[in-house]
């Protein structure tokens, strides 16, 4: 009961902390920010994938072959998310379906080669949107940018999936 309290009061007062919040608050609206606009100025995704189904398609091609429930969990989406986006995937071509040897009542997903080819494409231009946009910056702030950023995520899973999945996880899974 000690321990919860204490932990109350902690998050109470980090929440009360008005510089903590407003921090916070810039800092997402920056990731978000920069998300939205290297998207954008990536151009035109490959038919059939679009924003959602690329985060899709990029888990699912550094997990493959896997299961629509595991993906799933990889992403920290609903199965029901996932399925959708997969679905969308699976009719432009991109995914497919073969049963699992270990259990025949489910399916391995994995990304086709049409898939793979369009994964590349659409990396290859968010690539070179960001290489843009960096052009002008020092190599130590680029270094320092990923080095940041690789934090957050690990720290990130740290906390959302505890230190223990994140040791099993293979290495750079949780980044990708």
């Amino acid at each position: 009961m000690r321990e919860t309290t204490a932990s109350l009061v902690v998050v109470s007062n980090q929440l009360n902390d008005t510089a903590s919040v407003n921090e916070e608050l810039r800092v997402e609206a920056a990731l978000f920010a920069a998300l939205r606009r290297l998207a954008k100025a990536s151009g035109e995704a490959p038919k059939g994938l679009d924003r959602g189904g690329y985060w899709v398609l990029a888990k699912l091609a550094s997990m493959a072959p896997i299961r629509l429930s595991d993906l799933s969990a990889a992403l920290d989406l609903d199965p029901s998310t996932v399925s959708r986006h997969i679905k969308s995937l699976w009719k432009a071509g991109l995914v497919g379906r073969e049963s699992d040897p270990d259990d025949g009542r489910a399916a391995l997903l994995s990304p086709t080669p049409e898939g793979t080819r369009s994964l590349e494409a659409s990396r290859a231009l968010r690539l070179r949107a960001l290489a843009d946009s960096m052009a002008s910056w020092p190599e130590a702030d680029r270094a320092r940018l990923v080095e940041l950023l690789e934090r957050l995520v690990d720290d990130s899973d740290r906390e959302l999936l505890g230190d223990s999945v994140v040791a099993r996880m293979p290495a750079m899974a949780h980044r990708s």
